[in-house]
């Protein structure tokens, strides 16, 4: 404690990372390390101080709310809800056993305005990067996964919603995350290299509605869409169109729709235009980003599967052998979709993305 340098008065700390993970930014906080500094700052021992909520803590080091000005200058939040985000991250007990699971994550969206804490859903991109963190962290982690051919099998048990993740990450010689490499990540300049996750069994993690059938008309009756090439701004009207029909969409499926981060809300069709099998924009926290949010690539990557639903009439009703190419503004993004054959139920969906470590140290909010 004697090395460290003097911090601000009434300052907390945490220990995190923060990573890229495909096209979105987060902190990575590993839930077993208390900071260096809560000593010198008075702040109880632990992760967290006591009497303190995680949604609190998140929020200060992310900057939000940030309603005024939208930047979150004061934070590390970059003012979207793509960089305004966060995972813990925890390893399997260490009693000797043997665990299903290499690590359990928990996903935060921290909202840039209000500074509310949706822990309501996963994200996809992120999950590449607590992927890239626990190979990165393997040796503290117990040497978690298996490694085969240069490439380190990871699987995660997302808590939000009880789902697993099967990463294959490429390993450096030390049996860290590579990160160089050849693939391009839409929406991400240069290259890296490739994650594959593959989401296992994805369906009804959160919902008990409905799976298809559920057709939702948007105030007024009047047809609703977003230019699919990203050129156009998205319009006030068709914002809250939108806006209505996720609500709409959140009580069919018995989801508070008052939780802004799930479900999402976007327009799908035919990606001829663009080269692609489909073309898709949706709306994240209420806005369109600038790239399309992974987990409803993965959504329409599997409903171009499933006869009956928008997806899948966009596509012509053909039956999809290959991956699934959706153009979307930064790019088009490749999904592989696998059915169970007998019940014709998701068995898993799988992304290729890239990650990066940016920073490791300590936040002081």
């Amino acid at each position: 404690m004697a090395n460290l340098p003097p911090v601000g008065v009434g300052l907390r700390a945490l220990t995190a990372c923060l990573y890229r993970g495909g096209t979105s930014k987060g902190l990575v906080i590993p839930a077993w390390r208390p900071p260096a500094w809560a000593p010198l700052l008075g702040q109880s021992e632990g992760i967290i101080p006591s009497g303190v909520t995680w949604d609190e803590v998140l929020a200060a080091a992310m900057g939000a709310p940030d309603d005024e000005y939208r930047r979150q200058l004061d934070g590390i939040g970059g003012g979207t809800s793509s960089t305004s985000k966060a995972v813990i991250i925890a390893p399997p007990p260490r009693d000797g056993g043997t665990h299903e699971y290499d690590a359990t994550y928990s996903f935060a969206q921290i909202s840039v305005t209000t500074g509310a804490v949706e822990w309501g859903g996963n994200c996809g991109n992120l999950t590449a990067a607590a992927a890239a963190f626990v190979t990165d962290e393997h040796e503290y982690m117990g040497g978690n996964g298996v490694v085969k051919d240069g490439t380190r099998r990871v699987r995660l048990l997302n808590k939000n919603t009880g789902k697993t993740v099967l990463a294959h990450v490429p390993c450096a010689p030390d049996g860290r995350y590579a990160v160089r490499g050849d693939f391009a990540n839409p929406g991400v300049p240069g290259t890296g290299a490739p994650i594959r996750l593959e989401f296992l069994q994805p369906s009804g993690a959160l919902t008990s509605g409905p799976a298809l059938g559920a057709y939702l008309p948007p105030a007024d009756g009047k047809r609703i869409g977003m230019e699919l090439d990203g050129g156009t701004p998205v319009g006030k009207e068709a914002l809250v169109a939108l806006e209505h029909v996720r609500r709409a969409g959140a009580e069919a499926m018995r989801l508070d729709p008052a939780i802004d981060s799930v479900p999402k809300v976007g327009v799908v069709g035919s990606g001829v235009r663009f080269g692609a099998t489909l073309a898709a924009r949706f709306l994240s926290m209420g806005q369109p980003p600038a790239s399309l949010p992974l987990t409803c690539a993965m959504a329409v990557g599997a409903a171009a599967r499933l006869p009956g639903t928008v997806a899948y009439e966009a596509t012509g009703g053909r039956t999809l052998l290959d991956d699934i190419s959706i153009a979307h503004p930064a790019g088009v993004l490749e999904v592989s979709a696998t059915l169970e054959p007998a019940q014709a139920e998701l068995a898993s969906v799988g992304v290729t993305r890239t990650a990066r470590r940016l920073f490791a140290g300590t936040v002081f909010y």
